[in-house]
């Protein structure tokens, strides 16, 4: 099979989600990930909570709509360049640490300091 064919799972799938113990599986999964975003959407306001700031004014720091800081606090995936500058507007340094068999290295993040301007 080539990466352009289809297989249609949709039968397997219909199946499987009629199946009541796969069923309430996937229910409560759904709901897991459901409260997850949901804490990762207060994490990022939570921060910005912290530094007494409203999504205006940070909206304001970052040269952006409030809108667009509202999507980034729902949002579940961001960009590492987008959380950057997010956090960076309140005084954040970010830095992200990467754990190689017991060996930390740290991943700089200089490139991103102009990639939302």
């Amino acid at each position: 099979m080539s990466e352009r064919d289809f297989t249609d799972i949709t039968d397997e799938v219909d199946a499987l989600l009629a199946t009541p113990d796969s069923a309430d599986k996937i229910a409560e999964h759904r709901a897991e990930m459901k409260e997850a975003d949901r804490r990762y959407a207060m994490g990022l306001a939570a921060v910005r909570h912290a530094f007494d700031l409203t999504q205006t004014e940070l909206a304001e720091r970052l040269g952006v709509s409030q809108a667009n800081i509202a999507k980034i606090e729902k949002r579940s995936d961001l960009l590492v360049s987008t959380l950057h500058s997010y956090l960076g507007a309140l005084g954040g340094d970010v830095r992200i640490v990467v754990s190689f068999q017991g060996r930390e290295i740290e991943v700089t993040l200089d490139a991103l300091e102009h990639a939302d301007a």
